[in-house]
């Protein structure tokens, strides 16, 4: 039997709630919690972030990212398991993604599962509502006055910011109440496929994530 933990992930400031609700093993390190985060909610990891777990802040090293170097005061989210930081049920912490942006995320623990779990497994979306804000498009306040100026074909910025949504998204039309939870779940497997396996493996997983990237609403892979 393993510990499963069930967490809700909300944007916070969002209305309606953009939200998605996953299960994950808790013997993965908070590290991958992240990764998942960034898969379920079309982040790309371009930026920093940081987890705020009571009083203690953990992020990546400055191995795991180029631009971590300079602080010094969270710990590293790969050393740490989640049984190690998930105490009970109904914790509630926080990720923020993009310093600039400022996309905070509330993380709730749901429940703490005993499941029988046999072969390969990875972590799980079981439920999720709307689609993630566009990367980059300034934060909460941004993101909805970037709706706001899509919906309106005689505003003066429509055509510019139609533009550059088309241009975020590979060319794209964006829809806010687009979710996909069978897409959000090819995607999470798919990084745990990219995690240890040969060079020949690697580039069929690159053939089947192009396959899946051409059809609507289809899965980004998150660069390294």
């Amino acid at each position: 039997m393993k510990d499963i933990i069930q967490f809700k992930i909300t944007l916070e400031h969002s209305n309606p709630p953009i939200w998605r609700r996953v299960l994950i093993h808790a013997d993965e390190p908070l590290e991958n919690l992240h990764v998942v985060i960034q898969v379920l909610f079309d982040w790309q990891d371009y930026h920093l972030h940081e987890f705020k777990i009571g009083k203690k802040a953990y992020g990546p090293s400055a191995d795991n990212h180029p631009m971590r170097g300079f602080e010094t005061n969270a710990l590293d989210e790969s050393e740490h398991p989640l049984h190690e930081v998930v105490k009970k049920k109904g914790q509630v912490f926080r990720y923020t993604y993009d310093f600039g942006d400022d996309w905070q995320h509330r993380i709730e623990v749901e429940d703490i599962l005993k499941l029988q779990v046999d072969g390969e497994h990875h972590p799980r979306c079981i439920a999720g509502e709307l689609a993630a804000p566009i990367e980059d498009s300034g934060g909460i306040p941004g993101y909805y006055n970037l709706l706001e100026v899509l919906k309106d074909k005689k505003h003066p910025e429509h055509k510019d910011m139609k533009a550059w949504a088309e241009d975020m998204l590979d060319g794209a039309e964006f829809d806010p109440n687009y979710f996909d939870i069978e897409t959000a779940n090819a995607n999470l497997e798919m990084m745990w496929k990219l995690d240890d396996i040969s060079d020949e493996e690697f580039l069929e997983v690159l053939r089947e994530a192009e396959k899946l990237a051409s059809q609507p609403g289809g899965p980004r892979i998150i660069p390294d």
